[in-house]
């Protein structure tokens, strides 16, 4: 955190002189990149600013608790209607990954572009990169912006600064959890966010027939002995036998770190353009499974990332140990280096 401080005050002077502000959430947003985004909405409207928060994707239903998700639009048609002069992404490391380059192409003036995230396979895209990867996620990054700057954080705020953190600690379970995750949440249920109403929301909502396809999954788990890695699978034929949606199953891929045999985990997830997503973990420190995504043209943190492969989703995982098995990946090093 003290390192950004010169970049926090430059974010700050920068918004002080900006007039119309588009803020970016990536498409299929997350708890982190929503709630950071769903935050600054707050801030910016306060302090009198022509703000928009646009998501290529929408809002997923299970986020429709996040204090102002109302206020998000995803008709491009507000790119062409307001000439914005600065726009902050979140939680995104490249605009593609945000579902936005396409929009950002075409504009005939140059915005300011703000660049907020916590990943460290950000490309570093914007005008202004605001980038900690210590930080346990954005909502963190966003929170010592308006904590560094005096700003005050109000409820809504602070509930869609919560939700980021939790989503992304897995609720203070996985690595990404420390001192100073701890001490951010506490200080925002200080500023009246509703921890309670974040944790029933993200951790208390499966319905039967989601736990049933998990049943279903979970009886697939198989372990790759010369790799130690435990895998498995969903196709979107499970997905339409069960009337579920992808953000219905979200949370799997952390639960598999309850595995106690491999060294990491994937869960392979057939998308309805029959395309595969892959979703890594890990919990061990000597393990970098971003090395892995990398290389299959993904990203994301050294415990938890992911990457797209081609399909069909019964020889994904054939194809992506084969490949292991050709590269020389550095994703292991020696226990206790």
């Amino acid at each position: 955190m003290v390192e950004n401080q010169a970049l926090y005050k430059k974010i700050k002077n920068i918004l002080d002189d900006a007039q119309n502000v588009l803020l970016l959430p990536h498409q299929n947003p997350d708890p982190d990149a929503l709630g950071s985004a769903l935050a600054m909405y707050e801030f910016l409207k306060k302090s009198g600013k022509n703000v928009k928060v646009f998501c290529k994707t929408g809002v997923p239903s299970r986020l429709h608790f996040l204090p102002n998700h109302t206020e998000v639009v995803s008709d491009p048609c507000i790119w062409k209607e307001t000439p914005f002069d600065t726009i902050i992404l979140f939680d995104s490391g490249d605009l593609f990954y945000a579902g936005v380059a396409e929009y950002i192409e075409e504009l005939t003036s140059r915005p300011t572009i703000i660049n907020i995230d916590h990943h460290a396979s950000n490309k570093k895209f914007g005008d202004v990169n605001l980038l900690d990867i210590s930080a346990s996620s954005t909502a963190e990054v966003v929170y010592y912006f308006f904590h560094v700057n005096r700003f005050e954080i109000n409820a809504n705020m602070a509930t869609n600064l919560i939700a980021g953190v939790i989503a992304d600690t897995d609720n203070f379970t996985n690595a990404a959890t420390n001192y100073f995750s701890l001490f951010v949440t506490g200080d925002l249920i200080k500023h009246g966010g509703k921890y309670k109403l974040v944790k029933e929301h993200l951790y208390r909502d499966k319905s039967v027939d989601i736990l049933k396809l998990w049943g279903e999954i979970l009886g697939r788990l198989q372990h790759h002995t010369t790799f130690d890695i435990v895998y498995t699978y969903i196709s979107q034929d499970d997905m339409n036998r069960y009337d579920v949606t992808h953000e219905e199953i979200s949370g799997f891929s952390n639960f598999m770190n309850n595995i106690q045999q491999g060294c990491a985990t994937v869960f392979f997830k057939e998308k309805e353009d029959g395309s595969i997503r892959a979703s890594l973990r890990t919990t061990l420190d000597h393990i970098d499974v971003s090395a892995i995504a990398k290389h299959f043209g993904g990203g994301g943190h050294k415990k938890a990332c992911g990457f797209e492969i081609e399909g069909p989703i019964e020889t994904a995982f054939e194809r992506f140990f084969q490949e292991l098995e050709r590269q020389q990946i550095p994703w292991k090093s020696p226990v206790g280096e």
